[in-house]
């Protein structure tokens, strides 16, 4: 069972996370993203359940917010950062326990100067996705890859290893404990957010990272 909610956890926290680092944006509005994934262990075919099949960002002013759509089990993953305030929330369900964990100023501003750090590789390629052209681009972190294709025409809103890439992923592929998910793009909607998108919700038990490093997580990163 640890097993299980490790991968869990390094799979959807690492690439969910949404962290402001640019405070200017002149996009408002939502990205939404198909979201595959290959090779899942033959033990664990209960983790298809609990991994997403659907992805959206929401955009406004110094906030974003990502929603993911669960497999089998219908549940639904919620981030939120909050640039202006430096911080953030992560809620999710997890083992049948309805979690909000709480990200502090100080673990917000770890994170973002963290993974701005971070170099990429130009890849003499590009693509048309959404009728946006697209650069490809690689990053290596820590011995993972990940193969990008983005575009200048939007600003940059994603955390993580792909903070440091000069515009929006459109396309991504990430590879952990010999699984993989790809995110492509399948709507651009440039318009009004409301600001409700990024309250927090009901009915889930508050905690901050040392709780859920405290529950056997101790590589726990957002």
């Amino acid at each position: 069972m640890k097993t299980i909610t490790t991968t869990i956890f390094g799979l959807i926290i690492s690439l969910i996370f949404i962290s402001l680092a640019y405070a200017q944006s002149d996009f408002e509005g939502s990205i939404t993203y198909d979201v595959t994934i290959e090779n899942l262990p033959e033990d664990q075919p209960q983790l298809q359940n609990f991994l997403p099949t659907e992805m959206k960002v929401f955009v406004k002013d110094k906030k974003t917010c990502v929603e993911q759509k669960m497999g089998g089990s219908g549940g639904k993953n919620i981030v939120v950062s909050d640039y202006e305030n430096m911080n953030g929330f992560i809620a999710m369900n997890m083992m049948g326990q309805n979690m909000l964990i709480l990200i502090d100023e100080n673990s917000f501003k770890e994170n973002v100067d963290k993974n701005k750090k971070i170099d990429f590789e130009e890849l003499n390629e590009t693509k048309d996705i959404l009728g946006y052209t697209c650069h490809k681009a690689k990053l290596t972190n820590q011995g993972v890859e990940i193969i990008v294709f983005y575009t200048k025409k939007l600003p940059n809103r994603m955390g993580q290893e792909l903070m440091s890439l000069p515009g929006m992923p459109l396309q991504y592929e990430i590879s952990m404990e010999n699984m993989s998910m790809k995110f492509l793009a399948k709507n651009v909607n440039k318009g009004s957010v409301d600001n409700s998108v990024f309250d927090k919700p009901d009915g889930y038990q508050e905690m901050n990272i040392q709780d859920i490093k405290n529950m056997g997580m101790g590589n726990f990163k957002y």
